[in-house]
């Protein structure tokens, strides 16, 4: 498909000169002709993966864009080459193609898990099969993410993805902590994290497998990370599990946000989010007793994954977005609800509440 600029140019023209006409009350002057501009054919494959079919590099701006899920992504907290690969990893899922995304999988894959269904594929040939046998039945279906928090460099790292499946992929509207490893260019380790109390419970039961002990999150061989990160989430972690939240709290900028996002609760600013913490502690499965798993990210962001030995949820995934002075500005936790009682979820929603002063 030819891209040319005239007619977007053309429209931008006659919407600016409209626009002064009718604020002066003049008419429109004629302005000279715009020189078109030729686009190149860009194939969907090459707009969709980000690079030419043939391989070789263009000169010149990005390509067009053929949008096959929305582009909202905050990248504000990655580099430049984990926003890349992710960008073209959903944009190639979106696509359905099932060898395509593949290609983005090492051969030494050690596990895709989903935390939340108690599924782990151990290797890429077990992966493929899930995909080879779900893909076609995606129809209009898009995966994207809306943010990415980590760093890859050389091709090594590790990040944390909040994204989206729509419906048509799994049966409802998902929500996902990711937490992925990248060795050599290629997807090494993947662990999904999602609340799954507005999932139809007759199919969340036909789907879930019992898990396996102890969760992935504390099995898994340690990613790339930076110390920054890894200094964070330790200390962080460390504090809530020992009932320390005064100190948890002090981990935060000014302005610092905790968001539970399996109670749909965000709690804004260190005052409040050092009340809420201390109301808390003793009943939330990201509370007291809690352990650090696995941990991915840079120095800008990250998360880890997370257990809880005391509680009915027995694991769930943080993301963390970090400022130039190490503060955390940002933290999402994510944890199967279901696993809750309808009590224990009533409650631990009403602890969202300031207490009148």
């Amino acid at each position: 498909m030819a891209f040319r600029s005239k007619s977007i140019f053309g429209i931008a023209l006659v919407a600016a000169v409209f626009a002064a006409a009718n604020g002066s009350g003049e008419k429109p002057k004629a302005s000279p002709p715009l020189p078109v501009v030729e686009v190149s054919p860009v194939s969907r494959e090459e707009a969709l993966i980000g690079k030419p079919a043939n391989g070789s590099a263009r000169n010149g701006p990005l390509y067009p864009a053929i949008e096959v899920f929305p582009t909202i992504v905050d990248a504000r907290h990655a580099n430049t080459e984990a926003v890349e690969l992710f960008n073209r990893f959903f944009a190639t899922k979106s696509r359905h193609d099932c060898d395509a995304t593949m290609a983005f999988i090492s051969r030494d894959l050690s596990v895709y898990a989903d935390a939340t269904l108690g599924w782990e594929l151990n290797g890429y040939d077990a992966l493929k099969e899930v995909w080879a046998k779900y893909m076609p039945t995606w129809g209009e279906g898009r995966s994207y993410p809306t943010r990415i928090l980590g760093e890859v460099n050389g091709g090594t790292g590790s990040v944390m993805l909040e994204f989206t499946d729509t419906p048509e992929l799994f049966g409802a509207d998902m929500r996902v902590l990711g937490a992925v490893d990248v060795v050599d260019g290629k997807i090494t380790r993947w662990a999904d994290y999602w609340d799954s109390a507005a999932y139809d419970g007759k199919r969340f039961e036909r789907l879930k497998r019992t898990p396996v002990d102890p969760p992935p999150a504390l099995r898994s061989k340690p990613a790339v990370t930076s110390a920054r990160i890894r200094d964070v989430a330790s200390k962080f972690v460390e504090m809530v599990s020992s009932g320390n939240t005064a100190g948890a709290a002090t981990l935060f900028s000014y302005d610092g946000v905790f968001e539970d996002r399996s109670l749909n609760v965000s709690i804004v600013g260190f005052p409040a989010i050092n009340r809420y913490l201390a109301r808390v502690n003793h009943t939330s499965p990201f509370g007291r007793g809690v352990k650090l798993g696995h941990v991915v990210g840079g120095d800008a962001g990250g998360g880890f994954e997370w257990a809880s030995p005391s509680s009915p949820v027995k694991t769930g995934a943080a993301s963390l977005s970090i400022n130039t002075e190490g503060k955390i500005t940002r933290v999402c936790i994510i944890y199967d609800s279901r696993n809750l009682s309808a009590t224990n979820r009533s409650d631990l929603a009403a602890l969202a509440l300031e207490p009148l002063q």
